[in-house]
């Protein structure tokens, strides 16, 4: 309902729910707090005045009356009783006849929805299609929850924050303010006047890495304006203001960590696309935008402005396979691919998948890395599985669905970057280069078996809901645990697909 919802009207034991004297029921200030910062205005019916004017208490009565001026006033329709009757049911009394004034009211589109607690009003409409629009305090929580606050996105190593929280004195600046000839104190100071939101990875109690972010609208004027001149295409978009690393994690994953957060929010939260400016000298930066799908749409003073679509409705239907997971991940084309069953043993695949590991096995600990800190490889989104597998090809754009094998668990889904062979220990690191969440160790004992197989893969989604082999024998998709790599017949894919939680469903475009 979004920019429909201007107005809403709220009965009168919503009102003495928000304004009698006494301690406020918590989802009643939560509804309050989530309709005042989001411009929603909460409106009472003149019928409520004549609801006031029976109370025999002339004291609450005048406390009453005079806590509806802080609202707006919706005025009553001059319906025929007989009307609201054939519309509604039987009138019996005053109180049923302001019960029927505010479904006027409502029917009429005066206002988007009517929050009541009256059982009798739900009981009228609860067969009507005006129903939906008729909700309790904690229905329209949960539906203003759902429709305006943004869903957090968590990831070790980032750490959300508002910018009145940075330490600005911090050398973590000093380049930025450098590169911005005395501009950018200023501009700080702005974003922590508003309390921007921003994303942090900190090492050592030190400021390492930094993406301060904001929300831009074409509705906007001022934003269209901005928009429109960087060529930024979309309505909802998310500017990424500033996008910093420190010298010491260059290179080390964590640029890619935090990037894959903006992403990752910017598709959850329904954004057409994402944009942000640097600097043509920091190649480090604009060649991480580019392995993402990032291209240069503008030029703002010495910057050029990379931009990303993040909603499906302005995809290329010509790009298709591992170019189209790049260019709007997580989303993965459905069309022209092939799927594949990747069982991993749970050492390797809480490695890979550390997002996800604690929720399948809170006992879970990194004995080679420590048991506090995932190694970082596992965090990014440009991962590498290598194993000893029988299989000899496998295409660039395939779907990988990995399988947690002992704990016979479906949990996450990738997308084929490279295969490769090798019986060369040293051309073994190489392909893995700094993807890897093996010891060298580990990888010498790989390669000392036979060929080992290398799959570089991007990462798209770790499973809400993992799927244990039993649902997968139920729904015809295995007949068995995976015991090596194998390929999913399409109707077998489909079927999976199909068994997913809609939350999981969506990342997949033409399913």
């Amino acid at each position: 309902m979004n920019a429909e919802i201007l107005q809403i009207l709220i009965d009168t034991n919503i009102l003495i729910g928000l304004e009698d004297n006494k301690e406020i029921d918590r989802s009643y200030a939560e509804f309050a707090a989530l309709c005042s910062s989001n411009q929603i205005a909460l409106c009472v019916h003149e019928s409520a005045i004549d609801d006031i004017n029976r109370d025999l208490n002339i004291g609450r009565r005048n406390i009453s009356l005079s806590k509806l001026a802080k609202y707006k006033q919706v005025s009553r329709s001059p319906y025929p009783e007989q009307a609201k009757e054939e519309k509604f049911g039987l009138i019996k009394s005053p109180n049923d006849d302001v019960d029927t004034d505010l479904l006027v009211t409502l029917h009429q589109g005066v206002t988007s929805l009517l929050i009541t607690e009256d059982n009798g009003i739900h009981a009228r409409v609860k067969t009507l299609p005006l129903g939906q629009k008729v909700m309790r305090v904690q229905e329209a929580l949960l539906y203003f929850q759902e429709l305006f606050e943004p869903q957090l996105v968590e990831y070790p190593h980032v750490i959300g924050k508002t910018c009145n929280q940075l330490y600005t004195s911090d050398s973590f600046f000093d380049s930025l303010r450098a590169d911005y000839d005395g501009e950018f104190d200023d501009w700080l100071k702005k974003c922590i006047s508003k309390e921007r939101e921003c994303w942090v990875i900190e090492k050592n109690a030190t400021l390492s890495g930094l993406i301060i972010y904001k929300t831009e609208n074409r509705a906007n004027e001022g934003d269209a304006v901005e928009l429109e001149e960087q060529g930024v295409l979309g309505d909802k978009v998310l500017k990424l203001c500033l996008f910093k690393m420190s010298d010491a994690l260059q290179g080390g994953r964590y640029g890619e960590q935090l990037l894959k957060v903006a992403m990752d929010y910017a598709f959850q939260n329904k954004f057409d696309s994402i944009y942000l400016t640097a600097f043509p000298k920091h190649i480090g930066l604009v060649q991480l935008l580019e392995k993402f799908g990032f291209s240069k749409c503008g030029v703002k003073g010495d910057e050029y402005v990379y931009s990303k679509r993040t909603g499906l409705s302005g995809t290329d239907e010509q790009t298709k396979g591992f170019e189209f997971h790049q260019a709007y991940w997580p989303s993965i084309a459905m069309a022209d691919t092939t799927a594949y069953i990747i069982p991993v043993v749970p050492i390797f695949h809480d490695r890979l998948f550390p997002e996800i590991a604690e929720s399948i096995n809170p006992q879970m600990g990194f004995p080679e890395f420590g048991a506090v800190e995932s190694p970082v490889p596992g965090n990014a989104i440009r991962k590498v599985y290598v194993c000893n597998a029988t299989i000899n090809a496998m295409e660039r754009g395939s779907i990988l669905v990995f399988y947690r094998s002992r704990d016979s668990v479906l949990t996450s889904i990738g997308v084929l970057e490279s295969f490769d062979i090798t019986e060369d220990i040293e051309e073994l690191k190489k392909l893995v280069s700094n993807r890897s969440v093996y010891t060298s160790a580990e990888l010498q004992s790989l390669i000392q078996k036979r060929a080992v197989k290398v799959l570089n893969f991007y990462y798209a989604r770790n499973l809400q809901t993992v799927i244990p082999l039993s649902l997968l024998k139920d729904f015809g998709i295995l007949t068995g645990p995976p015991q090596s790599i194998s390929r999913l017949k399409p109707e077998s894919f489909e079927r999976l697909i199909g068994s997913l939680e809609e939350k999981d469903r969506e990342i997949f475009h033409g399913s």
